[in-house]
Parts: structure tokens; C-alpha cells; sequence
């Protein structure tokens, strides 16, 4: 369901390359952080980066590349019982009605993690990236 939602919110922003049109540096890169992906697609971010969408070891996720092939962060889907009770209660804070639907982990180059859930709210989807210690860094309005 996330894999979806992410690919119909980066669809109209992001361009789909083919294989043979990635930089080596980043296919070399790719190759070496994430040696077992599966069903590999990439496309090119507007701020120039790349995304390599697969899966690994059942598990969707994507990982960003930049043009020099210098991993950025990966995400995994996550199921929202593995949702950190400090960031389900950041949620709750915020938006008390809000019911975490679907939920990814990311890592980031300098190591650091955010969570980035969604929830459906009556005046539509919402979802938050909040620190493992429960600040939210934002929050995205999707209608």
C-alpha cells in the first residue's frame, strides 16, 4: 500500500531512467550497499539525485544516490507495530484522531533514523517524519 502511495506522489515529480542510463559511480555504489535488490527501478529526483526502488529480502524500500554516486538515505516499509511507541505518541499529540495506516524507516547517510507515517484524516491522508525520540521534523499535506 506505501509502495503505492509513494509511487503516485513521486510519479508526477520524479522521471523514471532506464538501467543503462545510470551514472556507473552510482550503479557501483547501489551494488555494494544493497548486494541482494531485487526488481530494481530507479528514477531521477528533481533535485537531481537518483532513486533506486527494490525490494530486499521481501521487504520494499528505496535508497537515494547522488549524482556522484554518494549514498543519501534509504527507506524501508515498516509495519505500524514496529512504529516506536515515542513516535506513534508524537502522532497522538499532534493529531489526536489520527490512526498510523502505513509506515517507513529511514536511515540516513550521517546515520541518523526518522520515521515517516501516514494516517487518513477526514480532510485527507497526512504524514509526519518524526526522530526516534518523538520530534517532528514535518509534517505533509496530501489531499
Amino acid at each position: 500500500m506505501i509502495c503505492a502511495a509513494i509511487l503516485c506522489c513521486t510519479a508526477g515529480f520524479s522521471q523514471t531512467i532506464s538501467n543503462d542510463k545510470i551514472p556507473a559511480a552510482i550503479k557501483s555504489s547501489f551494488a555494494t550497499k544493497f548486494p541482494s535488490a531485487t526488481n530494481l527501478k530507479w528514477v531521477k529526483e528533481p533535485n537531481g539525485n537518483y532513486e533506486a526502488k527494490f525490494m530486499e529480502e521481501k521487504i520494499s524500500r528505496r535508497a537515494e544516490f547522488d549524482k556522484q554516486g554518494t549514498w543519501v538515505e534509504s527507506e524501508k516499509v515498516i509495519s505500524t507495530t514496529e512504529v516506536p511507541k515515542t513516535v506513534s505518541d508524537a502522532v497522538a499529540k499532534h493529531n489526536p484522531s489520527c490512526k498510523i495506516s502505513e509506515a517507513e524507516e529511514i536511515i540516513k547517510a550521517d546515520k541518523s533514523t526518522v520515521y515517516e507515517v501516514g494516517c487518513k484524516t477526514e480532510a485527507g491522508k497526512k504524514d509526519y517524519r518524526i526522530t526516534p525520540d518523538g520530534k517532528v521534523e514535518a509534517k505533509i499535506e496530501k489531499k
